[in-house]
Order: structure tokens, then sequence, then C-alpha cells
């Protein structure tokens, strides 16, 4: 992980949907020369009381900004990659998907 200072900190919301279908929308602030693992990282620690289990691996999907096409954003790449610019703050930037469960 790399040093960062204060303008490298972006805030970003994410929305995830929970088994009730209720939606759970968060604020995490995180450098944009970290790895989008670390966003994984902080998504389990934050979705753990929502969650039957604890699971290894989300998905999480790119959706801001609009004029974007949504993609999935893979752990090795940076932060920058998906936001070199800080985003719009009162906008959701991240869908965070859990993995199917083996039914």
């Amino acid at each position: 992980m790399t040093t960062t200072d204060n303008s490298d900190i972006i805030s970003l919301n994410l929305r995830f949907r929970n088994s009730q279908n209720r939606n759970v929308i968060f604020m995490i602030e995180v450098s944009k020369n970290d790895l989008v693992s670390v966003i994984a990282d902080r998504v389990r620690a934050i979705l753990a009381p929502h969650l039957p289990v604890r699971p290894h691996n989300f998905h999480l999907q790119q959706i801001y900004p609009t004029s974007i096409q949504r993609r999935r954003m893979q752990p090795e790449n940076m932060i920058s990659d998906y936001f070199p610019e800080n985003p719009d703050e009162d906008m959701i930037h991240i869908f965070v998907y859990p993995p199917l469960s083996p039914e």
C-alpha cells in the first residue's frame, strides 16, 4: 500500500441489497492509490452484521458516473482506474453484489 495525503482520499457511496431486499447504503473513504481489494475488505467488515455467513468475495460494480457502462471492479486494479476524480457525493457509486449462494 502506498502512502497517501488527503488529496488522494475520496468518499464512495455503496449500495447493498440484503436477503430481505432492504437496501444498505454506506460510505467509505479510501485512497485513489489503493487497490480495489481495499474496498472489498472494508465492505466485508461493514456488511458482516447484514449477512448470514461471511462471504469471501463480493462483486463490486461501478455505476458512477452514469455516463459510463456499468463495469465490474477488479480487485487487482487501482481505485483511480475507476475514479480518477472525486465523484459527486450525492450519488451511489458502487453496487455490491454477494456471491451466488450454492442452493
